[in-house]
């Protein structure tokens, strides 16, 4: 997960905690807020969508439009890129030309669902979890893809089958998963010059990484020890607590909507049924009173800014090959600063992961092309084709520096939201100014042997005949988990209630409701 998405929203914590909470923020990797205005656009494939009709533009004879709707704004020297895609299409013979339009992510959800579901006529576009997979499916809104993708040898072969296997819906593949790494691998990045100046020792437990945040109160007291985004604050109780690094977390993996597999006993319960949720809760309301956090988080918004402007000691990581770069700019804005990502898994721990992806690209039932849209993916698989639109044009965006490095050249800006369309695990290439300890988690995190696979892997629930259920327990989620996680209300005041309005929400239905779904799931 990466997901795009980060501790979010794609999408994704520690395989309980993560879910104890609603994160509806999308996926990790969103390069740039909403832009409601259009950018220029050469031969209609680089306009910015405002949810009006879009022009249709002549064809070489023989080639077929597919037109795709991704969210996020235009990328800076689009139409010049996307100009060579489409001209090497043409002299590869595929037969296809691409007209992407991007949507502003606060409308990306409605607009795309509304297109799909209506009918419009279009080719491709992202789907995840996060987004409306699932309903969409269900609506006969996007279609399976098994009998294309079985005739596409590049695109198989550029995805390990693990990952193909673990993206199925209802076992089918309904969209193309697009990742670069195995699992969600989080951690922590911090401030290694403070670290060092205070004479503290390395990092490799989130009990020492708490002492670190208490002194960086007592030492650095115009820092906060502590920033996250708001919509990522919900994930602090897993964040901080020892089970998730211990291996303890193993023993209970989620199944959906609070619910969780005890895997040494095979039982399947309820989250709040699991005894360390409400000390992690308390650990977090310790932390905002003793100044660790700011009280407020969930108002912000600009975390990484904030951290590279030196107003953080410490803030998140995950091991995306994205994220660290975030961090970079921390060492040219504050002088003498230097970075340092930490991943607190003890020894012989492995992280758990169900390798799912939370990215995928689908074709909308209504598209007249799906095997050209196939056809193309399998053509992106192939390692020049995917740098080209990944990276842009070779010595104009960017040069090669060894077989799976690169650098961007000086002066242009071009960045391609790969996690939309051309996400592969052997095919990214690392920038060549990456962290050293940010390539060496990236690589390992590509590695399906880093992790350790869920014994659910493969299970998804379909709760449709629990609306109702699902919509109180998610009223009660937001009213009271969200302020319990985040430490603006006291565990030990207000975890008995949450408990009981959960229950009352009909948790119990939702718990027999997936026991039996995952009883016929384990005797396929």
């Amino acid at each position: 997960m990466t997901k795009i998405t980060k501790w979010r929203s794609r999408g994704r914590l520690a395989a309980l905690m993560l879910a104890i909470v609603l994160v509806f923020s999308a996926c990790s990797n969103n390069n740039g807020g909403p832009n409601n205005g259009k950018q220029p656009s050469t031969g209609g494939t680089n306009a910015q969508d405002d949810g009006g009709t879009k022009p249709e533009t002549p064809s070489p004879q023989g080639v077929v439009e597919l037109i795709a709707y991704f969210p996020g704004d235009t990328p800076q020297d689009f139409a010049r890129v996307l100009g060579e895609v489409n001209k090497k299409l043409e002299a590869d013979g595929v037969g296809a030309k691409l007209n992407i339009s991007f949507i502003p992510w606060d409308d990306y959800g409605q607009v795309t669902q509304l297109r799909a579901t209506a009918g419009e006529k279009f080719d491709m576009f992202l789907e995840a979890q996060w987004l409306h997979i699932e309903p969409m499916i269900a609506d006969k809104a996007i279609i399976p893809l098994d009998e294309y993708v079985a005739n596409s040898p590049n695109l198989l072969a550029s995805i390990p089958d693990l990952m193909w296997e673990q993206n199925k819906f209802y076992d089918q593949i309904y969209g193309i998963p697009l990742g670069t790494t195995q699992g969600n691998w989080r951690g922590f990045t911090i401030r290694k010059d403070l670290r060092e100046k205070h004479g503290f020792p390395e990092i490799t437990t989130v009990e020492q990484l708490e002492a670190f945040l208490y002194l960086m109160k007592e030492k650095e007291p115009a820092l906060i020890p502590f920033g996250i985004d708001g919509r990522y604050a919900n994930d602090l109780p897993a964040m901080f607590d020892p089970h998730n690094y211990s291996g303890e977390y193993h023993n209970y993996e989620h199944l959906g909507s609070q619910v969780s597999l005890d895997v040494k006993n095979n039982r399947v319960l309820s989250n709040f049924e699991i005894g360390f949720l409400q000390g992690a809760m308390e650990r977090i309301f310790r932390y905002v009173n003793d100044g660790i956090l700011d009280r407020n988080l969930l108002q912000e918004q600009n975390s990484v800014e904030l951290f590279n402007n030196g107003q953080f000691a410490a803030t998140i990581y995950e091991a995306t090959g994205v994220e660290g770069l975030k961090y970079l700019p921390l060492m040219e804005k504050v002088e003498g600063a230097e970075l340092e990502f930490i991943l607190l898994e003890a020894e012989g721990v492995k992280p758990i992961s169900r390798f799912e992806q939370w990215n995928f690209l689908a074709v909308p039932a209504s598209s007249e092309h799906p095997e050209k849209v196939i056809e193309v993916m399998d053509w992106l698989s192939i390692k020049e084709n995917h740098d080209l639109l990944e990276y842009g044009i070779e010595g104009v965006h960017w040069e090669a520096v060894g077989e799976d490095a690169y650098q961007v050249i000086k002066g242009t800006s071009y960045e391609f939201p790969g996690y939309v369309m051309t996400w592969r695990p052997d095919l990214v290439r690392m920038p060549s100014h990456m962290h050293p300890d940010d390539k060496k988690y990236f690589e390992m995190a590509r590695n399906a042997d880093t992790f350790k696979r869920a014994v659910s892997s493969g299970f998804n629930p379909d709760l449709t005949s629990l609306n109702t259920e699902i919509a109180q327990l998610n009223s009660v989620l937001t009213t009271l988990n969200q302020p319990l996680s985040v430490g603006l209300l006291d565990p030990k005041e207000y975890y008995s209630q949450l408990v009981e309005q959960v229950n009352a929400a009909g948790m119990d239905r939702i718990v027999e409701e997936i026991r039996q779904q995952y009883e016929a799931f384990t005797q396929k």
